[in-house]
């Protein structure tokens, strides 16, 4: 739940405004920095298979004296030319791969949306709703509420179509598969945006704010995960490259976005700017999804970095 983190500081940030003074803003971070990683550095496995292997390989050739070797060691390539191709993969996948393009643009834009919520709930919550600064990070609650509900509840969905998918066609695993969850998932985190925008631009109740802005980090989350699970699924090995080429757009987005957030909320108010930005999320993800899921083989087949080219 990658965007937890960002939901709680602010909860935590507006009672340390208020009451305390700005270095205590340090000594929170830093006192939750260690409760978090000291134990996790002592209870996590490692799970990536190349670690895996090269620790079992290393052991064996010690315990042995012999020379072993995994399917992963890049024999006769200096370490230097791997770290190389590693930094660049992303931006090749980037420039080359349509499916990597179409999500990239995709997973950027539902980022863009949250991250224009994370930048403007402060002007909402206390210039429109005149909430103190430890009342108003309190609302960023129902973004934590919307989180929790798409790591919990829409990742099993997402699992539990895929292997209903695999089986109906005869154990055939596809890349698609991951992805029905998205169009109802992209038309209601438009939803959400109409809720939150028009509740706001008519400064009802304070829940119905939270209710659209709950729903509609939902509906994002969900989609986030569905893109991060098709990548995977597509480009396997060249998964975490595939990753990392989309999460370039996606930090470029997360930049950009807040800093027109506030010009477009003051020239069209909150209910037409939430709504621009709605059709705008359902014009890039609806057609996203229609055309992977039709042309997604194919574009895997000319791809040399697909998992499986005939599939």
């Amino acid at each position: 739940m990658p965007l937890i983190g960002p939901v709680i500081g602010p909860v935590v940030g507006g009672v340390i405004a208020q009451y305390t003074t700005w270095r205590w803003a340090f000594y929170s971070a830093s006192l939750m920095d260690v409760l978090i990683l000291v134990p996790s550095f002592f209870t996590l496995e490692e799970t990536y298979e190349p670690v895996l292997l090269r620790t079992k390989k290393r052991h064996l050739n010690k315990q042995t004296g012999g020379q072993y070797y995994t399917v992963h060691d890049h024999l006769g390539q200096a370490r230097s030319q791997v770290y190389s191709a590693a930094l660049i993969r992303p931006l090749k996948l980037l420039g080359t791969q349509p499916i990597v393009q179409a999500m990239a643009i995709y997973n950027a834009f539902l980022y863009g949306l949250i991250y224009i919520l994370y930048a403007n709930f402060p002007a909402l919550w206390m210039n429109v709703y005149h909430q103190r600064p430890s009342i108003s990070g309190l609302n960023y609650l129902s973004l934590f509420v919307g989180s929790v509900f798409a790591a919990e509840l829409c990742t099993r969905a997402i699992d539990h179509i895929q292997k209903s998918l695999s089986v109906k066609h005869g154990g055939l695993h596809l890349p698609e598969f991951r992805m029905p969850v998205m169009p109802p998932a992209t038309i209601i985190l438009a939803a959400g945006m109409f809720i939150y925008g028009w509740s706001a631009e008519f400064h009802t109740h304070w829940i119905i704010p939270n209710i659209g802005a709950a729903i509609f980090m939902g509906a994002a989350m969900t989609c986030a995960i569905a893109v991060n699970t098709y990548m995977i699924d597509t480009y396997g090995k060249y998964a975490a490259s595939a990753l990392a080429a989309i999460s370039i757009l996606r930090q470029i987005f997360g930049c950009v976005f807040p800093v027109f957030a506030p010009y477009i909320y003051s020239d069209l108010g909150y209910g037409w700017g939430s709504s621009i930005l709605g059709f705008i999320a359902l014009g890039i993800g609806l057609p996203t999804v229609v055309l992977l899921w039709r042309f997604g083989k194919a574009l895997r087949k000319r791809s040399p970095y697909a998992v499986d080219s005939t599939t």
